[in-house]
């Protein structure tokens, strides 16, 4: 399972940005803590639950009582344990020095 300090601590630094350009009289009104929530697709026991909950406690931590709109891309994490590929073999390339084939999606 990923480690997820490493957002907190850069949520604690966008934050401290943000509190200074407020002082400067900039409105941010919104946060994007970006994507990188990873999966670990070789883990035997996986639990989204639990890392969504520690992920959301780091980022938490990291905003801190800066009030801002937290936008997040959770990208592969939302759909990595249900995906499949499922393909069909369409056309054998046959040459004298190999042979290939092109799967095309189902």
């Amino acid at each position: 399972m990923r480690k997820v300090d490493p957002f907190a601590a850069a949520l604690t630094r966008v934050t401290s940005l943000i509190a200074d350009l407020r002082k400067d009289g900039h409105n941010i009104r919104y946060v994007d803590a970006g994507g990188g929530l990873g999966i670990d697709y070789g883990a035997t026991a996986f639990d989204p639950a639990k890392q969504v909950s520690k992920y959301a406690a780091a980022l938490t931590k990291g905003l801190g009582t800066e009030p801002a709109h937290l936008l997040l891309e959770p990208g592969r994490f939302i759909i990595a344990q249900a995906g499949a590929l499922l393909t069909r073999v369409l056309y054998v390339k046959r040459t004298a020095q190999k042979t290939s084939s092109s799967p095309t999606p189902a």
